[in-house]
């Protein structure tokens, strides 16, 4: 017999895959054709918010290769939105950085994210909101403790 709790963490997985793809459509439909798509927009908004970063350090936090950021990384420089730059703490490996463009469009991003957020009626206390925040946090940091799932022979 499968414990509560563990049932209760398998409902809590599939609302957020659920959750998850509902925000990817949306997040199309706020901001239309020509927007980068979740993936790349939370790459966009990773540099927005925690400034300048590298490539590797970017991937880790993702979970996904250096190569599939840096595919990216070099879309958006030949798009105007991110640029190099030298990083101080390692000579090759270059610090990427929004530019000036990039900032106005995740400035943007963002606005238009605000604004649909702040007309949604969730009928959701303050503290319930925050308190489900914390409980994704804990869940995320607990999964980030299992080791790699290694090929078996």
């Amino acid at each position: 017999m499968i414990k509560q709790e563990t049932r209760l963490l398998g409902e809590l997985i599939e609302e957020t895959i659920l959750l998850f793809r509902r925000l990817r459509v949306l997040s199309a439909e706020i901001h239309g054709e020509g927007i980068p798509i979740a993936g790349q927009r939370g790459v966009l908004m990773d540099l927005a918010n925690g400034g300048p970063q590298t490539v590797p350090a970017m991937a880790r936090v993702r979970g996904v290769s250096r190569q599939n950021i840096q595919v990216l990384i070099d879309r958006f420089r030949s798009e105007g939105l991110v640029e190099l730059i030298e990083n101080p703490a390692h000579r090759r490996s270059k610090l990427v950085r929004l530019t000036a463009k990039g900032k106005k469009l995740t400035e943007a991003m963002s606005k238009r994210e605000t604004q649909v957020l702040a007309s949604l009626d969730v009928n959701i206390p303050s503290p319930q909101i925050q308190n489900a925040s914390n409980v994704l946090r804990k869940f995320r940091d607990a999964l980030q403790t299992i080791p790699e799932a290694t090929e078996s022979e």
